[in-house]
């Protein structure tokens, strides 16, 4: 018996799968390009851009722009925070946040 209290002769068991690779081709595009594309997401999905502010944050981060990534996380919490509150009896204290520079929005 192991510390754990499991027998060593016990076989693990895991189930997982594989996702299916996307269909068609691997294009590579330049980080420049990759930004214009999901800053043009962001312009065209008006009041439905959660996802791609969520998108251009997590490349921001991908890409070491952490300032960026951190600008777009900040608006992205304070717009997500703000979903529920047109349902509620009694609107929910303030948001407060830590971000940078006091960002304030600019998306909706």
């Amino acid at each position: 018996m192991t510390q754990t209290g499991m027998d060593e002769s016990t076989p693990w068991q895991f189930q997982y799968s594989v996702p299916r690779p996307p269909d068609g081709e691997a294009v590579e595009i330049t980080a420049e390009q990759m930004e214009r594309t999901l800053l043009a997401r962001l312009a065209a999905a008006k009041d439905k851009s959660t996802q791609a502010m969520w998108e251009l944050a997590q490349f921001y981060k991908t890409r070491g722009l952490l300032g960026r990534a951190m600008e777009h996380f900040c608006l992205l919490l304070k717009r997500v925070a703000g979903l529920g509150r047109s349902t509620m009896a009694e609107p929910p204290e303030p948001l407060t946040t830590h971000c940078p520079n006091g960002l304030d929005g600019g998306y909706d």
